[in-house]
């Protein structure tokens, strides 16, 4: 069977890009990061989400699935 969830990604690089002076601004995850609704839980599964800049910039980020529980590591960004 086929098991479904939901996968929480931590973008810590693009968070960081968000804070300003002493922490007052938080970045907002729903229009900064888009990732995929469900992804599938399964060891060495990559999948990407897309990163938008203020300026409308681009970029997607891949993950991969390190263990059987939804631990994810962050591989590769590419523009576009």
């Amino acid at each position: 069977m086929l098991r479904l969830t939901r996968v929480a990604v931590p973008v810590v690089g693009v968070g960081a890009l968000a804070l300003t002076g002493c922490g007052t601004k938080v970045i907002d995850q729903g229009k900064a990061v888009k990732c995929p609704g469900s992804v599938e839980v399964k060891k060495g599964k990559t999948f990407k989400c897309t990163a938008v800049l203020t300026n409308g910039q681009t970029f997607k980020l891949t993950f991969q699935m390190t263990d059987n529980k939804g631990t994810v590591k962050f591989v590769n960004v590419t523009k576009g």
